[in-house]
């Protein structure tokens, strides 16, 4: 279903791994779909532990977020700091995104977490402390991150329904904003099966 979106809309697909899993096969899903690759990005993929699958991505054409920065319970800050200083040097530098999992209230830095300014106030002090060049640093802040604003699949539909869409949301999710992204799904078979007029079963 994203694949034939993607396609019509040219929205932008962000998929979910489970600590990094299955980076290859979806990649190879979405090629044989033959769907803008430079619109995908797989998420969680520094989980992996795995930078021979993350290249895999990259080289596909897709694009990689590191976007578990701070949780290192799950992986060392040191191995996600290895990773994007190496791809940069690589030269896969506008494939890269950054950003964090806050999904807990205890995540807050108020409760005790990391809390939302970890990016800008440590792991951004910590690449370039680690051989990573401000002009790189540069490129994040300056031409990814405005690149890619705006390019959601909640601003594609709202582009295409206007104001209709702000009664929609009314009873339907278009982005979930108060969950973590991308970590709740339907039983997708059972949905197709039931249909909408049983869907209040799920």
């Amino acid at each position: 279903a994203a694949a034939i979106v993607q396609k019509e809309t040219n929205a932008v697909v962000i998929t979910h791994t489970s600590l990094g899993t299955l980076i290859k096969e979806q990649i190879d899903f979405f090629v044989s779909k033959n769907i803008n690759m430079r619109k995908v990005i797989i998420s969680h993929v520094a989980l992996s532990n795995d930078l021979d699958a993350i290249r895999y991505a990259l080289d596909k054409g897709a694009n990689v977020a590191f976007d578990t920065i701070g949780k290192v319970k799950y992986l060392p800050e040191e191995t996600r700091i290895s990773f994007i200083k190496t791809l940069v040097n690589e030269g896969y530098t506008k494939q890269l995104l950054m950003s964090m999992d806050i999904t807990r209230k205890s995540h807050l830095k108020k409760n005790g977490g990391v809390g939302y300014a970890y990016v800008l106030d440590v792991f951004i002090p910590l690449l370039l402390k680690n051989g990573v060049k401000e002009e790189d640093i540069k490129e994040f802040r300056e031409k990814i991150y405005p690149y890619w604003k705006g390019k959601s699949l909640e601003d594609a539909i709202k582009g295409t329904y206007g104001i209709e869409i702000n009664e929609i949301s009314k009873v339907v999710k278009i982005n979930q904003k108060d969950h973590a992204q991308g970590h709740i799904c339907p039983d997708s078979k059972l949905w197709l099966e039931l249909g909408d007029r049983k869907s209040t079963r799920l």
